[in-house]
């Protein structure tokens, strides 16, 4: 629809098609941040945490899930550096603010 679009750019998730994980989270994080008023907490883990509202269930040990959040959060920044999403200090949560993926810039992917 255009009179509400998602806020994804295209290239990026052609770029991103092998990588179904971080393909989630891209989609997830352009559709979160668009939304956010203010600067966001969003737990890692709980019944409303990250990998629940992703759904990823394979990984048992919350340690592994930390290192793949952040190196899918690597690759999404290389394609969108403005992505203001980092993993807290305590690996508990991921903090965010408002964004758009949608931007005018130089250049291809």
């Amino acid at each position: 629809m255009k009179s509400h679009p998602i806020p994804v750019d295209a290239d990026v998730v052609r770029v991103l098609a092998n990588n179904p994980g971080c393909l989630d989270l891209y989609t997830w994080l352009t559709w979160r941040c668009y939304q956010a008023k203010a600067a966001e907490r969003i737990p890692l883990f709980g019944p409303f945490g990250l990998a629940a509202q992703l759904g990823v269930q394979e990984y048992t040990r919350e340690r592994k899930f930390r290192e793949r959040i952040r190196s899918w959060l690597k690759l999404v920044q290389l394609y969108w550096p403005e992505c203001p999403a980092t993993v807290s200090r305590g690996g508990d949560a991921l903090e965010l603010a408002h964004s758009s993926a949608i931007q005018a810039r130089s250049g291809t992917l």
